[in-house]
């Protein structure tokens, strides 16, 4: 996704596309994944499948707009976004892992006010522990990144091609 991403920098390809646009083809891989998991698995909302793996076309497509529109939105840098940003990857790296801890497939036969708070204070804190850990690997990883950076003097280096 960072490479997608930066792509779309690079090639202007969010100057291209209005945030109208970008938020129309949001709803239409939506749409599309709504039916492909209909499709899949029938009315079963507690098995997704391949319809929102991360691999899918529709997913990335998805992605790639959402990137697009907070790209057009120009809120330029404010220091608490930043801050709680800083997390959003490890967010994707660990996320998946937090499932099984929290019981969320258990939850699908409660009811749909319990449901929603279970899955809404299970994102917040899969977010908290995650920023914190993104804090932790920089505090632990950050002192022997500045003594790779010093020894390199800021040159970079090349691979070259032994062929």
């Amino acid at each position: 996704m960072y490479i997608i991403g930066a792509a779309i920098k690079r090639f202007g390809i969010d100057e291209k596309i209005s945030l109208f646009k970008a938020v129309m083809v949001y709803a239409i891989c939506v749409a599309i994944i709504w039916i492909e998991m209909i499709v899949e698995h029938g009315c079963s909302s507690t098995v997704c499948g391949g319809a929102t793996a991360y691999c899918n076309p529709f997913v990335i497509c998805e992605a790639c707009s959402i990137f697009i529109v907070f790209m057009k939105l120009k809120i330029g840098s404010i220091r608490f976004i930043n801050l709680l940003s800083s997390g959003v990857f490890t967010v994707f790296l660990l996320h998946g892992y937090f499932f099984d801890f929290l019981g969320i497939n258990k939850m699908a036969n409660v009811p749909m006010a319990l449901l929603i708070i279970h899955i809404g204070v299970s994102a917040i804190c899969i977010f908290l522990i995650s920023v914190i850990l993104s804090y932790i690997y920089r505090f632990v990883t950050e002192p022997f990144l500045n003594i790779v950076f010093r020894k390199w003097n800021g040159e970079v280096i090349k691979i070259q091609n032994c062929d």
